[in-house]
């Protein structure tokens, strides 16, 4: 792999971090606002699950096709399908 690949490849997966870590924020957000309190227990135990779920897929993922994360980590408006006719 050359470098500019192997570069591309980790800002990429860094992205696709980001990404996932922000809507776990969001989440996480929306569920104790709603309750208004950080004690309940459901909402942690959802998170924590999420979260196991979410780890265990980038283990797989990252030893059989990093490529794929580095993918989903991009955004573009060639990939954004528009459904309004014009």
């Amino acid at each position: 792999m050359t470098a500019s690949k192997n570069d591309s490849l980790k800002s990429g997966i860094i992205r696709r971090m980001v990404q996932v870590f922000i809507t776990i924020l969001i989440q996480a957000s929306i569920l104790f606002l709603a309750a208004g309190t950080f004690r309940w227990w459901e909402a942690w135990a959802y998170i924590g699950m999420y979260l196991g779920g979410i780890a265990i897929n980038s283990v797989f993922m990252l030893r059989l096709n990093p490529e794929t994360i580095a993918e989903q980590g991009k955004t573009s408006a060639k990939k954004i399908k528009c459904f309004t006719k014009n």
